[in-house]
């Protein structure tokens, strides 16, 4: 059976709650004949977003020798300076002038990104644009032994769907020394017993917001498993999955993603990390976020102490 045939397969048996059955005959056959014409179109994207790939590949490995060469003169050694010898803490600067990255930076996380050196953007396969990789390379520090820290964003055409979807994200377990641990702290909690008022000290370790929460995995659950979740559960996991992907097109190549398409300076980290460091660069957020200013108070983007327990 054709393409075209199985869609108007589909189309006759749409269920009885359908649009379609609420239409005549004569309403149907024209639904029919614009789903053709969606179909023509879809196709010419199919084939524009193929031609728009290879472009972008092709310009993506000119780049590169560029982003080598930024490498090599910020890393130029000057003094005791660590990360950008030539111009401490380049690539700390340039993220902190970005509101979106700005939101998940706390400011125990500063001493750690003092020693980012470079920041790099891959995709898997260069000709389909789909799934990426971001490469944060570390001079040597005393917080973990990496070298690297990598998160890949897997990405995948669904039968049906023009653009590519998230499937999941990889990314480097950091291996922290002892005690260095930005993620995590120690918080010394006051028991009281109920009977004798005795009291006691209990010390735990509980997660705390940190930039480097953003190298965890996650899996984007199956239809099935989505079935077998809460409501409030799907919708923590959907703002979770977003924001985490927001910040990966942040710091990327730019291009699209995931109906997601960046442009000019907004939101492209690698591509105009100077423009960024200098601050001359602007988010494409700025104007809603003043609008809504006068109408409510400014939003914590994930610097809150909420999470944390009471302490003594």
């Amino acid at each position: 059976m054709s393409e075209e045939a199985m869609l108007i397969d589909r189309i006759k048996n749409v269920s009885l709650d359908g649009t379609l059955n609420k239409l005549n005959e004569s309403q149907r056959h024209t639904v029919e004949k614009l789903q053709r014409l969606q179909k023509s179109r879809d196709d010419l994207e199919v084939a524009y977003n193929k031609e728009l790939n290879e472009l972008r590949a092709k310009y993506d490995r000119l780049f590169q020798p560029i982003y080598e060469e930024r490498e090599k003169v910020l890393t130029a050694p000057s003094g005791n300076e660590k990360g950008t010898p030539s111009l401490p803490k380049f690539w700390l600067t340039a993220m902190k002038n970005n509101n979106t990255l700005r939101s998940i930076i706390e400011f125990r996380d500063e001493a750690v990104l003092a020693y980012l050196s470079d920041v790099k953007a891959e995709f898997l396969e260069p000709l389909k644009q789909e799934s990426f990789r971001i490469v944060m390379t570390f001079d040597e520090n005393p917080y973990f032994s990496n070298k690297q820290l990598t998160k890949q964003y897997n990405m995948k055409v669904i039968d049906g769907e023009v653009e590519a979807l998230l499937q999941g994200t990889e990314a480097t377990e950091i291996n922290w020394y002892p005690d260095k641990d930005v993620t995590r702290q120690t918080v010394t909690k006051i028991q009281r017993h109920k009977r004798t008022k005795e009291t006691r000290t209990k010390t735990e370790v509980e997660d705390q917001p940190s930039f480097f929460r953003f190298f965890t995995t996650q899996e984007v659950p199956s239809n099935e498993a989505l079935t077998r979740m809460t409501k409030q559960e799907i919708a923590e996991l959907e703002m979770y999955v977003e924001e985490d992907y927001d910040i990966g097109i942040v710091i990327r190549v730019g291009g699209c993603a995931a109906g997601v398409c960046v442009t000019g300076w907004q939101d492209k980290l690698i591509p105009e990390a100077v423009y960024w460091y200098l601050g001359v660069a602007e988010d494409d957020d700025m104007d809603e976020e003043d609008d809504e200013e006068d109408d409510e108070d400014a939003e914590s983007y994930g610097n809150s102490d909420s999470n944390f327990s009471e302490s003594n």
